[in-house]
């Protein structure tokens, strides 16, 4: 049995820094986004690591594994090329498959679409590698959608427990309207940006959406990116322990110590400083014009009554 906790939300929610957290926590190993894994190995990205992911010592065994197991590859013997492959699986990972997924038994294989038979095979391997190259320590995995989620809980062996983490969508709007450059990063490996209006839709669609989805598994935990934020040592303890998980090294009560990762996709930040501090962000105040901010209350507002209901 592969355990993997999958880190849900919506984009720039802190999504990439939960998940590096919970892979500097002793026995776990973070991944990064797997349903990006075959447009990284058909752009040839790098990994957190360094290396490009068909030279590192991970997603290099992935590779040949899956091509010669599934018949995708990069050469011409490929039965499936990996930039074909990366359509099929965006095909499955649309909002608009949601409804259909849920309807999906593990137990009645029979029942799934083909694109989501082969995907589901293909993804039983990837994890069942990456459980083995790792001593069987507990996967994180950000790849954040809804429709990731139910697929890879159709994937047979594999026990997910996900972790929610929502942030305030002004800060969210924000880090979507207002594109960064990162020095030494490629541009093709920075998120896509958003206008403001379009992002705290999105937002109000994709919170939800998540919760609903995650709380049908045991264990479910849903946190607040402004608790993380402001108190990351305690914050994380908690949240270790509920994981079965020791925490991550702190140097300070703000300042961690990450491990060497293998993430595929996600925020330019996993390839900084192996030494983080965690600072809690408000850009957003002063960032935001008057209308941005009034439209993004207004639209997001029954959301955010819900999860302060849910005290989250």
């Amino acid at each position: 049995m592969v355990r993997l906790v999958f880190v849900t939300g919506w984009m720039r929610s802190g999504t990439t820094l939960l998940g590096e957290l919970l892979g500097a926590c002793p026995g776990a190993l973070t991944v990064g986004e797997l349903t990006h894994i075959w447009r990284a190995y058909h752009r040839e990205d790098p990994c957190s690591c360094g290396e490009l992911v068909s030279a590192c010592p991970l997603w290099g065994v992935v590779a040949e594994v899956v091509g010669s197991r599934h018949g995708i590859g990069a050469g011409p013997d490929a039965a499936i090329s990996y930039d074909e492959f990366h359509q099929l699986v965006f095909g499955i990972m649309t909002i608009w498959r949601v409804p259909g997924l849920r309807r999906l038994r593990p137990d009645r294989p029979d029942q799934f679409p083909p694109d989501v038979a082969r995907l589901v095979e293909v993804m039983r391997t990837v994890f069942e590698v990456v459980g083995k190259i790792s001593g069987d320590a507990r996967i994180v995995e950000t790849s954040k959608s809804p429709a990731a989620l139910l697929t890879f809980g159709l994937v047979p062996e594999l026990q997910i427990t996900p972790v929610h983490i929502v942030r305030d969508p002004r800060a969210v709007a924000l880090s979507e309207s207002r594109s960064r450059r990162w020095s030494g990063v490629s541009d093709r490996l920075i998120p896509r940006g958003r206008s403001a209006v379009r992002s705290s839709i999105y937002w109000s669609v994709f919170v939800p959406l998540c919760h609903l989805i995650g709380r049908g598994h045991p264990g479910y935990r849903l946190l607040r990116y402004e608790r993380l934020a402001a108190r990351p040592q305690p914050t994380m303890t908690t949240l270790a322990a509920a994981l079965g998980l020791t925490p991550p090294t702190f140097l300070a009560p703000t300042i961690v110590q990450f491990t060497e990762s293998h993430l595929i996709a996600g925020n330019p930040s996993r390839f900084g400083s192996r030494i983080r501090e965690i600072k809690v962000d408000e850009r957003w105040r002063t960032g935001l014009t008057r209308f941005e901010r009034s439209a993004i209350i207004l639209i997001t507002a029954p959301v955010r009554l819900v999860l302060r209901l849910l005290r989250a």
